[in-house]
């Protein structure tokens, strides 16, 4: 779970403590860089706020510190209100400025409740360790994660980019502030990154039929807008409301879809539907389709169990959407040529099943 963007955070890490990492400052949605943040933590609330969403930031070192803070918010809320809130917002000091480079200052904020009785976090503003006080001893808090990605880390990847960091208390909240000092980013910057999204889909299979069951609305609007935008002239329908759209998706994919992307626990009123239950019935019909497991469980014996029902491709949901799609555009093209599967498709117009 989350093995590869760890995977590049610590390389990053290493880079940066070694003198050698050079920095990928590139054209950031912060809305979508903070869903996808959020991503696999149901407990995590996100906000925006701000006249501007599109900036220039270097998403990984942002990545590090927010994952850290986030992490240690998560293992340290209180058993009564376990909820993690991320605010990110754009501060700008002139606003009536109309410059597409405009500086701004990027705040991202995260808050949770403790358990003051535990101590309480004296003010800390990214110097020396942090301290806890007013508990039954007053220690010095490591704020480490368990993989090694901890404090020494934030400290490391804020200096990269004059990122101001502040951790503090007021009774029972704590908060963490980032702040990054950047510039807007233009329009014509924002077209040419949606431009080398499409320069990448380029490469992928066009026309195809891809029917989507999840039970989490937000995953079913994200996979439709990215695998709509990415595939060219794709037709995405998604499910996942309902019992009743279960069938339905069944019956979608025996009835010519090229592609199937299942979740694994699909949580809905009245009974618990597994994907590779779903998978092992459509297989026992005659479905060819590719069929895809997205899950955020990837271990081993997790991937064995997927492939045994018939899967033939897993995602773990760590993946972006983006990331998503040219993978699954890249495993469509070799299993299309399969003997036995379908023939690469024909165009057809993108479209929507509402869920």
């Amino acid at each position: 779970f989350r093995g590869k963007w760890w995977c590049r955070m610590r390389e990053a890490i290493l880079n940066i403590a070694a003198g050698r990492y050079e920095g990928s400052t590139a054209v950031v949605d912060l809305v979508e860089f903070g869903r996808d943040l959020c991503k696999g933590r149901p407990d995590v609330n996100l906000s925006f706020q701000g006249a501007r969403r599109i900036v220039h930031l270097d998403a990984l070192v942002c990545s590090i510190i927010l994952d850290n803070a986030i992490s240690n918010a998560i293992r340290h809320c209180s058993p009564d209100d376990p909820s993690v809130h991320l605010e990110i917002t754009v501060q700008e000091d002139d606003i009536a400025m109309e410059s597409d480079e405009t500086p701004v200052r990027v705040q991202f904020l995260t808050t949770n409740y403790t358990d003051s009785r535990k101590g309480r976090i004296e003010r800390w503003n990214g110097t020396g360790p942090i301290v806890i006080s007013d508990g039954p001893q007053q220690e010095q808090a490591p704020m480490s994660m368990s993989d090694g990605i901890g404090l020494k880390h934030v400290v490391m990847a804020a200096g990269k980019y004059n990122i101001d960091v502040e951790l503090w208390q007021e009774d029972d909240c704590v908060f963490f502030k980032a702040t990054y000092p950047t510039t807007v980013a233009s329009r014509q910057s924002s077209d040419c990154a949606f431009a080398n999204d499409q320069n990448d889909a380029q490469t992928l299979p066009s026309g195809l039929q891809i029917a989507c069951i999840d039970d989490s609305k937000v995953a079913r609007i994200g996979l439709h807008g990215a695998l709509s935008r990415l595939i060219d002239q794709s037709t995405v329908t998604v499910f996942g409301s309902s019992l009743e759209e279960v069938d339905q998706f069944k019956q979608q994919v025996m009835e010519g879809c090229h592609i199937a992307i299942l979740d694994q626990n699909i949580d809905l009123p009245g009974k618990n539907v597994f994907g590779t239950d779903l998978i092992k019935e459509l297989r026992s019909k005659g479905c060819t389709a590719m069929l895809c497991i997205r899950s955020g469980n990837v271990s081993q014996a997790d991937q064995e169990l997927y492939f045994r029902s018939g899967a033939n491709s897993v995602f773990d949901k760590e993946l972006t959407f983006k990331e998503l799609a040219l993978e699954l555009g890249r495993e469509y093209a070799q299993y299309s040529q399969e003997p036995g599967q379908h023939q690469m498709p024909r165009a057809s117009t993108a479209s929507l099943t509402s869920v």
